[in-house]
């Protein structure tokens, strides 16, 4: 369990809360690596900080994590494109009308 990291210092260094780690954990967008049988404490490794960060930015700009999600699923670029172009017309359009 060398290379493993506890589930709060992972939240330190992905400046993600151990809640939204759970959540997201929870909806399938960022599991533990390892889930310890006897008191359920969660570890991550130092890798899936790249994933976090991806989460962390798509969430800071208000895409919902569903959309998160299937953006995350695919290794499809157009499909990403299109997904990041509407969340930004959603989020400027209004400020556009304002």
């Amino acid at each position: 369990m060398t290379d493993l990291v506890p589930i709060r210092r992972f939240a330190r260094t992905t400046h993600l809360s151990v809640k939204a780690l759970r959540i997201y954990a929870r909806e399938g967008l960022l599991q533990p690596m390892s889930i310890d049988p006897e008191s359920g404490y969660r570890y991550y490794t130092l890798a899936q900080a790249t994933l976090a960060a991806r989460i962390r930015l798509l969430r800071l700009v208000g895409m919902p994590r569903e959309e998160i999600r299937a953006v995350l699923q695919t290794c499809d670029p157009e499909f990403v494109q299109t997904h990041l172009t509407r969340h930004q017309q959603r989020i400027t359009d209004p400020i556009a009308r304002d």
